[in-house]
């Protein structure tokens, strides 16, 4: 793995529907495993939306595990049908449908106990949960806009990782805070000098660090859509979701 070199979306051969069906039909070992584990990358805008069902945040917080719990234990992906477009989309209707139809009937008894089948971070959920909230915005709009962070966040960590396996963290840590930014001579100066590094070979680093990060992020988008045709519209409605503003 070369975070510098041009691997493009190889790393992403399987994709999240990919996933589903395969743990629904139990073809793939560890397909419902990694399932599990794109729900816990995902939780958090899960349990935004049962926020915005005016529960309070100790009930999202038992919504979004009783869903979780539901949602693999009883393989309601089995009945997905991924022809109808994104990942997102399959589970936030996913949730909704629990919201209303099964947390009342089967889950209310199970506040407090159980286990935890998706670890959530509840207090920095509800920082955000409130910073969008105070924006008033629609109840798909901030599901968007918490989904829209949430592949940042896994794609920052996919490229952390490939840093740390090469233990080059030192140098993921110099470059992640001007993924986004433009940065002045003095600026790269400092960071070149902190790691050692001519200024004019940070520069590169720093290039190809935002390459590949950019081609994580298209690949972690084209893995939640049914159609790579569906990528760049799904692209830009992320990009939108998280500047959207209230209105």
């Amino acid at each position: 793995m070369n975070p510098e070199g041009t691997q493009g979306t190889r790393d992403f051969r399987t994709t999240h529907w990919s996933l589903v069906a395969d743990a629904a039909d139990s073809r793939a070992p560890g397909a419902e495993a990694a399932l599990a584990e794109i729900c816990r990358a995902y939780w958090a805008p899960l349990y935004v939306f049962a926020r915005t069902q005016g529960v309070e945040a100790e009930e999202a917080r038992d919504l979004t595990q009783g869903f979780f719990e539901y949602f693999l234990e009883q393989k309601v992906y089995a009945g997905a049908d991924r022809s109808r477009g994104r990942f997102r989309s399959f589970l936030m209707s996913s949730m909704r449908n629990f919201c209303t139809n099964q947390w009342r009937h089967t889950n209310r008894q199970k506040r407090g106990g159980g286990v935890e089948v998706v670890p959530l971070d509840v207090e920095t959920a509800e920082e955000a949960f409130r910073h969008d909230e105070a924006a008033q915005m629609p109840q798909e709009a901030l599901f968007d806009r918490k989904w829209a962070k949430a592949v940042l966040a896994r794609v920052l960590k996919s490229l952390e990782q490939e840093y740390r396996e090469l233990d080059q963290v030192a140098r993921f840590e110099a470059m992640k805070p001007l993924l986004g930014l433009g940065a002045d001579g003095a600026m790269l100066t400092e960071k070149a000098e902190s790691l050692g590094m001519a200024p004019g070979a940070f520069r590169t680093a720093l290039h190809r660090f935002r390459a590949r990060y950019r081609e994580l992020f298209r690949a972690e988008v084209a893995s939640q859509v049914n159609d790579p045709r569906d990528v760049d519209d799904e692209i830009r409605h992320l990009i939108a979701a998280l500047g959207r503003e209230a209105g």
